[in-house]
């Protein structure tokens, strides 16, 4: 009896322990993806094992990218330790629950991603002598991280907590100097409180979208380094005063789709960078008086879809430059003449409003705006000195339907016009503004298009498909062409030669082919639009004899190479946008003739190396290089972008580990 005691007895024990064994193990029945630089994917199925490193073959002088599937409900500890060589490592939607203590330990990473599971909390103790720089935990049910999990994690410089359930900051938790980004979209914070980001001195870009925050105190961001600050899609009705004081590095902030019904004066003192202001989708229900006092020079200040009624006549009196303010869909009835004063403003956008009529010439209501007055969807007044026939059924304009009229703008879009029959507009002496977008137009006939004193011709959305020379020669007051969305192929020389258009739209084409001389002699050329085309080549004869060209637009076309001297008839301008092209070289002598670009703009090309040498001469404010192939920069960065004023832009690029250069110096930063 006492023998079969013992052999029960045995029996148990052993299972106990093998059952116990069995659940400390984290991987079982799971798939690895193991990738190393030079070497092809493999794949291979690990059936039981609680460590990593025994999976993963011996690499040398590599950097190791691995993404596990399957399901793993834990990792214990150890699981994920020891692997010098391990650059990235995504654990995604694998039922992951709980992380032991040490589960990763000695560790160089620069991408960890544990989204789309599980996790509750990340505790104390999880990482032990890591190193990482972007860390992912989206898309989980995080409601509280631990204080210090972040503080020790060296080199942290990204932090991705979106669709969480973190119902507030814990600065003892967010603690960590080098965090540049945190993303903590769509989760339940309700307020935010002074100090909450005491811990992140360096924190540049902050996204609080889709909380559930009511106020804006004073003391939350003041100081703080903050260059992108997203607080859009909350509940937000009431920002102190002061809350937003004292960031000089402010650049872009977002304040939309909110609940605010008042707009303060004073917010935003001492936010000398500020560009964009975007406060769309309020009940903000009036504009006051000196309303953007504290950022005079802005680029976009978005005030869409409130229920703004009175603009204040002295709303604009301290603001020099923005170029565009956005007031659609208010509920505006009056404009002032001197809303715009002395503010130098290239787009107006006034689109669905209640206005019936402007008082004033509006030559010099708008006097100040340089590119375009959008007025769209108002319920414009018959006896008012505007015309709307838009969202009809017209097929033709024919000639003597305008006799005895007299209007200055003329709105004829969202109809179907194939035809505008010679002299259609003759009998209007003072019109200055024809809008025709969205109909069936395939030529322009100098015949149909005769009026002397015509300024401003949209006839985008129509199906134009060749511009020939002297189709324009009966509009020699024009100042604003667009012609986006057409059907376009070639520019050729002879079209805009001579013209008087300081704004040029070409977008949204299909031109493959632009004359050299296409666009000489424009002396009054300020804007131009060739970007979404099917442009291969970049020709640096274009747009000889342009003396106030600020912005060339190029973006998207497939252009391969920047030649010598690429810029060499425009040596001084303030932006040039060649983002999401083919570009892989550049030529050393691209930018030998140029002076000045303000904003250089490069992003998300196949550039894979960068001369030292190409902006030896050249001053810039902005670098923009996102998204590029470079694996490393051969040099000191100082000294090569020491002409750049204000930000290069370096993030999404491939870069070497090996690579001597310190590219996180400029990554997502402002320059002083």
């Amino acid at each position: 009896m006492w023998l079969l005691i013992k052999l029960l007895l045995c029996v148990f024990f052993t299972v106990s322990t093998n059952d116990a064994q069995t659940s400390d193990v984290s991987f079982k029945n799971v798939t690895i993806q193991w990738k190393a630089d030079g070497h092809d994917l493999r794949k291979f199925v690990v059936a039981f094992s609680n460590s990593l490193k025994e999976q993963i073959p011996d690499v040398v002088d590599d950097s190791v990218t691995i993404t596990i599937s399957g399901a793993i409900p834990t990792l214990h500890e150890n699981s994920i330790s020891d692997l010098n060589k391990l650059s990235s490592i995504s654990l995604t939607n694998v039922g992951l629950q709980e992380i032991k203590a040490a589960a990763f330990r000695n560790l160089e990473l620069k991408v960890l991603t544990l989204s789309s599971n599980k996790l509750e909390e990340i505790r104390g103790g999880t990482f032990e002598n890591v190193s990482l720089t972007n860390l992912q935990l989206f898309n989980n049910q995080l409601k509280k991280i631990e204080p210090g999990v972040l503080t020790i994690l060296c080199g942290l410089t990204s932090v991705g907590l979106s669709n969480n359930q973190l119902e507030e900051i814990d600065p003892e938790a967010f603690s960590n100097p080098g965090i540049e980004y945190l993303d903590l979209q769509f989760n339940s914070i309700t307020t935010l409180r002074p100090g909450d980001f005491k811990n992140l001195p360096n924190l540049r870009n902050l996204e609080l979208t889709a909380n559930k925050l009511g106020e804006i105190r004073e003391g939350i961001f003041n100081n703080l380094k903050i260059s992108h600050l997203k607080l859009n899609y909350n509940a937000i009705s009431k920002i102190d005063t002061k809350a937003f004081d004292d960031m000089p590095e402010l650049s872009v902030l977002h304040i939309d789709n909110n609940t605010l019904t008042h707009w303060d004066n004073n917010w935003l003192h001492n936010t000398p960078k500020l560009a964009y202001v975007v406060a769309a989708n309020n009940l903000i229900e009036n504009i006051p008086e000196e309303a953007f006092k504290n950022y005079p020079r802005v680029y976009s200040i978005s005030l869409q879809n409130n229920r703004i009624k009175i603009v204040s006549p002295n709303a604009l009196k301290t603001s020099k430059s923005i170029v565009n303010l956005d007031l659609r869909d208010n509920l505006i009835d009056y404009w002032d003449e001197k809303v715009l004063g002395n503010v130098s403003i290239s787009t107006v956008f006034l689109d669905n409003n209640k206005l019936k009529c402007i008082d004033g010439d509006l030559k010099t209501v708008f006097k100040n705006v340089y590119s375009a007055v959008h007025l769209s969807g108002n319920p414009w007044d018959p006896d008012c000195p505007f015309l709307s026939l838009s969202n009809n059924r017209l097929q033709e304009i024919r000639a003597g339907v305008f006799e005895n009229v007299s209007v200055e703008r003329l709105f004829l879009h969202d109809n179907f016009v194939h035809r505008v029959e010679a002299g259609a507009f003759v009998d209007l002496l003072g019109l200055a503004a024809v809008e025709l977008s969205n109909n069936k137009l395939e030529e322009i006939d100098p015949e149909g298009f005769d009026i002397p004193r015509l300024r401003n011709l949209v006839l985008k959305f129509n199906t134009i498909s060749t511009l020939r020379p002297g189709d324009l020669k009966n509009l020699p007051q024009l100042r604003s062409l667009d012609l986006l969305k057409n059907k376009l192929k070639e520019i050729t020389e002879g079209v805009f030669n001579g013209t008087r258009i300081t704004h040029l739209k070409l977008s949204y084409n299909e031109i493959s082919k632009i004359a050299s001389k296409a666009f000489d002699d424009m002396t009054e050329l300020v804007v131009i639009h060739i970007d979404h085309n099917k442009l291969t080549q970049w020709d640096n004869n274009w747009l000889r004899n342009t003396p106030k060209l600020r912005h060339v637009v190029a973006e998207y076309n497939y252009i391969k190479e920047i030649p010598q001297e690429a810029f060499k008839n425009y040596p001084r301008i303030h932006s040039i946008d060649l983002q999401g092209n083919k570009i892989k070289k550049i030529s050393t002598n691209a930018l030998v003739t140029s002076e000045l670009i303000s904003i250089f703009d490069l992003r998300d090309n196949l550039i894979d190396y960068w001369d030292k040498q190409f902006l030896a001469n050249v001053t810039f404010s902005s670098v923009l290089l996102n998204n590029n192939r470079l694996k490393c920069i051969d040099g000191d960065l100082k000294t090569i972008f020491k002409r750049v004023n204000f930000a290069v832009h370096f993030w999404g690029n491939p870069w070497d580990p090996a690579c001597p250069v310190k590219t996180d110096y400029f990554e997502n930063k402002r320059r002083n």
